[in-house]
């Protein structure tokens, strides 16, 4: 991964400083930089990932895609304003939250006026590379195919025959052409690196399911933690994989509640209650304990699911018990098709919610007529979706709901990889 990062950052020099030795008016040399990027990239990062060659050009045609979408946004920009401070751009065409701008602020006036925590990271990285959006756009590619990186390796270290197989195929296919994991990975977003970072905490999840040290589970949920503090929400992913450790392990097929078990889940109640006090929930920060995040997550104008039309109950813990279902269904799979509003929902349906729905719907099934012989399959299903809950009720559109649910792709594309294996298995079986 160094020399991956390293020939990335060289070449993201390269760029920079030509267009500033040639008065930024040579949008050109970008062309020229980007393809001996892909070149020196692909090169250096199939050497890393230690897999068939002939991955190069599936992975080149997605980076190649990545460097037509930066130029894209470059083109509708000024080449100049693009390597400098000015933050006049519309930014809002890939970053809503304006990244950009209030890195740039930090970088040139050392204070935002809305603090992110994303920005605060990117602009130090501003202070010392310079303020460059292609900077911020590149650190987003570099993310992504970092994330990539970690998937192989986890693949490689859970089962390294599988590297090889149809299964690995297909997973890492959906990972390449993934239309809006591409799409966010040339914006300037903090969602890459919360992927990156839930990527590192699968990563050592798995080696904790294989290898039982609980130095794993410590690795495992310090990811999780910065992640959440990019964005609060991420935090619920530790709930599901502590639930894991404390109900399944890598021996054990059923769930088992016993004394020990009952304490744990105790004692992580407290410390959930506790994290949870302290982490910046955003929409659903000073509420007393007469208000209910769920009052407010049924509030369409105020962040809660509106689109999932809750049902009106009274009493809110009996509102949660009834409502928090059907407001994951919706995150996770949502568009539904009885709320297509025109041709690019039914591609996000096709694109997105089916790679969702898919898994979750075969997960459910194979449990239920006993053919999930692979429990860490369902404690990732159960991990899941625990994360879903806080989104579920936060989010009010589907797109929004599209951009979080991907947060967790990379633990999803590994549990369809595992029920793909599963199901090989299954057949296997039934052919003998």
């Amino acid at each position: 991964m160094k020399y991956t990062w390293f020939s990335f950052f060289l070449s993201l020099v390269a760029i920079r400083f030509y267009g500033m030795a040639t008065d930024n008016q040579s949008p050109q040399i970008y062309f020229f930089v980007a393809a001996v990027t892909v070149i020196v990239f692909l090169l250096t990062y199939i050497s890393e990932l230690k897999i068939n060659p002939k991955w190069m050009v599936p992975i080149g045609i997605t980076l190649i895609a990545q460097m037509i979408g930066i130029s894209h946004i470059i083109s509708v920009s000024d080449w100049g304003t693009v390597l400098s401070a000015d933050t006049s751009i519309p930014f809002t065409f890939v970053n809503p939250d304006n990244y950009q701008g209030l890195a740039a602020e930090y970088a040139t006036v050392g204070w935002m006026s809305r603090s992110l925590n994303y920005s605060l990271l990117l602009g130090i990285v501003y202070k010392i590379c310079g303020v460059s959006s292609l900077i911020g756009e590149m650190l987003s590619v570099l993310f992504y195919y970092s994330s990539l990186e970690l998937f192989v390796k986890t693949v490689r270290y859970y089962d390294i025959k599988i590297i090889n197989s149809e299964e690995f195929k297909i997973s890492f296919l959906i990972l390449l052409f993934y239309p809006q994991l591409i799409s966010e990975s040339i914006q300037i977003h903090r969602e890459l690196l919360i992927i990156y970072l839930l990527s590192f905490s699968l990563f050592f999840f798995v080696k904790w399911w294989k290898t039982s040290k609980y130095v794993y589970i410590f690795l495992s949920m310090i990811p999780v933690v910065l992640a959440g503090i990019l964005h609060g929400g991420s935090i619920f992913l530790a709930v599901g994989i502590a639930l894991s450790i404390i109900l399944y392990s890598s021996s054990r097929l059923e769930a088992k509640i016993t004394v020990k078990t009952f304490s744990y889940l105790i004692l992580l109640l407290f410390i959930g209650i506790f994290v949870m006090s302290r982490v910046d929930f955003d929409k659903f920060n000073n509420l007393d304990v007469t208000t209910l995040a769920l009052e407010r997550g049924n509030s369409t104008g105020i962040g809660g699911s509106g689109y999932t039309a809750g049902i009106s109950i009274g009493n809110p813990i009996l509102s949660a018990i009834v409502n928090t279902p059907i407001k994951m269904f919706y995150f996770l799979f949502s568009p539904l098709p009885h709320n297509w509003r025109g041709i690019m929902d039914v591609i996000s349906f096709l694109m997105s919610s089916l790679l969702y729905l898919i898994p979750f719907f075969v997960v459910l099934k194979d449990k239920i007529m006993n053919r999930l012989d692979d429990n860490l399959a369902w404690s990732i299903f159960l991990s899941l979706g625990i994360f879903s809950i806080p989104f579920a009720w936060g989010v009010s559109n589907s797109g929004t709901a599209i951009r979080h649910r991907s947060k967790i792709i990379i633990w999803l594309v590994f549990l369809i990889l595992l029920l793909l294996k599963n199901r090989k298995s299954n057949l296997k079986g039934k052919s003998k």
